[in-house]
């Protein structure tokens, strides 16, 4: 197998490190002891599609491989952990979840958005029995209605 990088995946994490370094390093002592997420960051990385990760361009995100967004991933975490989380979160449980299963409405009403750092979304993955162990889950879904 050859694990040399493509130039492609070399750019997109040198873009990341350059922007972690100038964007995000000289910020990260004060937003930590603010104790505050800094929302103007993430909006500085959206536009560069740091956001999406392996969403498809027509959904909104650049459509990068696996191994392209973690190498931009482990970038940005090197300077701050919540910022490389933030670049995982569009393609992570819930845009996965969508991209794999939703419908073509549900796509864009939510996953476009969530691509392009428009709007955020979550995940609750544990319960009293299972804690973070999904496979383990008991809970289920019930719908009464529209």
């Amino acid at each position: 197998m050859d694990f040399t990088l493509t130039e492609e995946q070399w750019r997109y994490q040198a873009l990341v490190r350059e922007f972690a370094q100038q964007e995000v390093l000289p910020h990260v002592a004060d937003y930590d002891r603010e104790e505050r997420y800094p929302m103007e960051i993430v909006k500085k990385m959206a536009p560069l599609g740091f956001l999406g990760g392996t969403i498809p361009e027509a959904y909104g995100g650049p459509g990068i491989d696996h191994l392209t967004m973690a190498l931009g991933i482990e970038e940005m975490s090197r300077v701050c952990i919540h910022m490389g989380s933030a670049m995982g979160r569009a393609a992570g449980l819930v845009g996965s979840g969508i991209l794999q299963f939703g419908t073509e409405a549900q796509k864009q009403r939510y996953l476009v958005p969530l691509a392009r750092g428009e709007t955020f979304a979550g995940t609750a993955v544990t319960e009293p029995h299972s804690g973070t162990d999904v496979a383990a889950m008991e809970t289920t879904v019930v719908r009464k209605g529209d």
